[in-house]
């Protein structure tokens, strides 16, 4: 019998969420780091842009991790189903 567990899934999915929200964040990332260094922008400013840029980033990036994390957990389906018979 095939495992249809979210247990099977989720860990694919939090990781793509991570990569993919990185990757998005990346540039932003760096252009705080150019205010924080150069402007001597207090810390709590900073984090408080950052916190309202996650929110655009990760509508986003959720449904590009979920769709990931489901294709590589069910990518092995066939195989199984094969190996059973």
């Amino acid at each position: 019998m095939i495992d249809t567990s979210p247990a099977r899934f989720l860990p694919p999915t939090l990781l793509s969420l991570l990569l993919f929200t990185f990757v998005l964040l990346l540039r932003d990332i760096a252009t705080l780091l150019g205010f924080l260094i150069s402007r001597s922008t207090d810390f709590l400013t900073i984090a408080r842009i950052f916190a309202n840029l996650l929110p655009s980033i990760l509508a986003l990036t959720i449904p590009m991790a979920f769709l990931l994390g489901v294709l590589l957990a069910f990518a092995g389906w066939p195989a199984k189903a094969r190996s059973s018979r």
